[in-house]
């Protein structure tokens, strides 16, 4: 899954450091405004990321800076993004990262959250330049992004950098921080799609990190104290792990001279990074079945999947989860829906029946750096068991890779929704972030290129590798006890379509 779409799906997780600002903006800044228009069909990679336009540093301290020019749009997107998340947590910092990310912009050393009684934190003055601000944390890193004028970007990334390198982290700030984080992990409860998926890391993934809920639990962030969250900052939060993005219309070596002298005062790593062992083989089928907040059944199958270190693999299931997933004819609304239209199966027909062996479906992939999960989840399934036993037989199926129409189909759409998402400062800024923060920037680049040689050989190489019917997880959210309600409510299904990922 690339990074943009990334973002827009995943919505919920957002956090906005002024909490009475709508999340939804999110898709304001994301998802919209940008660069010139570029056809998806006739587009070149070099139209996104040409070469002279890139300029790549490390900087004195050891700061990953990466510029690209767009000269005459007028805007520039900043990002930070930093090598911290659960991934590099530990039982007594679970929910660490997401605690910083939310006190970074509240307050900091030289913008502290309040003077004379007025708001004036790093958020707050990134706003008063015009900026719209986000931030998000992933089981793989944290990134924050303010996208403005490009005259404000002098003054934007000063700020930015006290914020990300002097965080208020005060213990009083962390015990509020803490109770905002608290009430998140209730809300997200009502997410039946997303905690499953975290069952389903849960379940996968016993010893290795990514077990942790990127935001943590209630028992984690319970346990948290002001101590051990500045000590995590001071480790995670230094040179080496810091990827710092900008886009936009600027000069790329004015720029780079100011990253040197904002973010080339970050301490420089000290420690050398302990190796995460991989994750052990998942052997046989992982059966879990909890009970749900809403009056609904989900179930979601979920198998290991390719890490960023196997690009060639990664590009592969991007594909197969396009195909499965995206379009009319998604090959899982075709087995699971009988090929029922969009409105008709979301409930927007107010005459209309979900049809087939489940009222709704999503699939997710997400490019981590070390082998994750794909998942399909079946939504308010009318037969479970023939609804699941479908679904694996339509993964066994991908084993003998896929048709030529299907395959340059799946292709197309593909190719068409990431030049769509890295049309703009921001989408090209998370692209570059992203893929520099747990590899390099270089595979935002090749990405395209990646697509266009991916064979139905390689398709089924992948399929063979990690989508074995004796080896995964099947997590089942039972529906609520109270209120119940009928699985094929019509209404139901259409409140989970927002669920399903573009791609």
């Amino acid at each position: 899954m690339r990074i943009v779409s990334y973002l827009c799906d995943n919505l919920d997780e957002v956090k906005f450091m002024n909490r009475s600002k709508v999340l939804f903006l999110l898709l304001n800044l994301l998802c919209v405004a940008g660069l010139t228009q570029v056809s998806a069909d006739t587009f070149k990679p070099a139209s996104l990321f040409p070469t002279d336009a890139l300029h790549a540093k490390v900087l004195s301290n050891g700061v990953h800076a990466v510029v690209r020019t767009t000269p005459g749009s007028g805007v520039v997107s900043l990002q930070v993004w930093v090598e911290a998340g659960s991934r590099f947590e530990t039982a007594s910092t679970n929910g660490a990262t997401h605690i910083i990310e939310m006190l970074a912009m509240q307050g900091s050393k030289n913008y502290p959250t309040q003077t004379a009684g007025q708001l004036s934190g790093p958020q707050t003055k990134l706003e008063n330049l015009g900026g719209q601000v986000n931030s998000l944390t992933s089981r793989d890193d944290i990134f924050w992004s303010v996208t403005l004028a490009s005259s404000g970007l002098p003054q934007a990334t000063k700020i930015m950098a006290d914020a990300v390198l002097n965080p208020d982290l005060s213990d009083s700030s962390v015990a509020a921080a803490k109770a905002i984080a608290a009430n998140d992990w209730v809300q997200s409860r009502v997410d039946p799609v997303g905690y499953a998926s975290e069952l389903a890391y849960q379940e996968a993934f016993p010893k290795h990190p990514y077990h942790q809920p990127a935001q943590g639990d209630l028992n984690s962030i319970k346990a948290l104290t002001g101590h051990n969250v500045r000590e995590y900052d001071a480790q995670r939060f230094t040179g080496s792990h810091l990827h710092v993005v900008v886009v936009g219309d600027v000069d790329a070596a004015a720029t780079m001279q100011l990253l040197e002298s904002t973010f080339g005062t970050a301490p420089k790593t000290v420690k050398a990074e302990t190796p995460i062992s991989p994750a052990e083989p998942l052997k046989g089928v992982h059966q879990i079945s909890k009970r749900g907040v809403l009056p609904i059944q989900i179930v979601t199958l979920a198998w290991r999947s390719p890490g960023i270190t196997s690009p060639k693999e990664t590009v592969a299931t991007d594909i197969l989860l396009t195909y499965l997933n995206e379009g009319s004819n998604a090959k899982l609304r075709q087995v699971l829906q009988n090929g029922a239209a969009d409105d008709d199966a979301a409930g927007n027909n107010p005459g209309a029946q979900p049809t087939g062996l489940a009222g709704g479906f999503s699939a997710d992939y997400l490019t981590q750096h070390d082998s994750g999960l794909f998942l399909i989840n079946i939504i308010a399934p009318t037969d479970m068991a023939q609804a699941t036993a479908a679904v694996r037989d339509l993964m066994a199926q991908a084993g003998t890779g896929l048709a030529a129409p299907d395959l340059e189909s799946a292709k197309t759409l593909l190719r068409r929704q990431y030049v769509q998402q890295a049309n703009n400062t921001n989408g090209q800024a998370g692209a570059i972030g992203f893929y520099d923060a747990i590899d390099s920037y270089q595979y935002a680049v090749n990405y395209l290129n990646l697509v266009q040689q991916t064979t139905s050989e390689d398709i089924a190489k992948v399929a063979k590798k990690y989508f074995s019917s004796d080896n995964y997880v099947q997590v089942t959210l039972l529906p609520a006890l109270n209120n119940q309600q009928q699985n094929n409510s019509p209404g139901i299904v259409a409140s989970l379509r927002l669920e399903e990922p573009r791609a």
